[in-house]
């Protein structure tokens, strides 16, 4: 599984708010991990992609740099939206993820 953020790095705005506030949240839950000591059964990867805005170029290179380990991949999760709670997530088109 891959947890991570996506972040954007524009003139027109600070960052704090979205970029910011989902690099903490990505950091804390691998902190959390940790200090907690929970052991996952599937490998959980951490990472923080940079560029989306100017074309997904963070996320892209992480995709050709592991394309070989794409098909064990369970999940992706991806936190965009800043802060404020979490009332639900987007499937992208992949409805049948919704029921599996």
């Amino acid at each position: 599984m891959l947890v991570g953020r996506a972040s954007r790095f524009l003139d027109m705005g600070t960052g704090a708010e979205d970029n910011g506030v989902n690099a903490a949240l990505v950091i804390d839950l691998a902190r959390a991990f940790h200090d907690l000591g929970i052991v996952p059964r599937r490998t959980l990867r951490f990472a923080l992609f940079t560029g989306e805005e100017q074309g997904m170029l963070g996320s892209e290179a992480y995709v050709a740099q592991h394309k070989s380990e794409l098909d064990r991949f369970a999940a992706v999760v991806i936190f965009d939206t800043g802060s404020g709670h979490t009332s639900g997530f987007y499937l992208n088109g992949r409805e049948e993820l919704r029921n599996p």
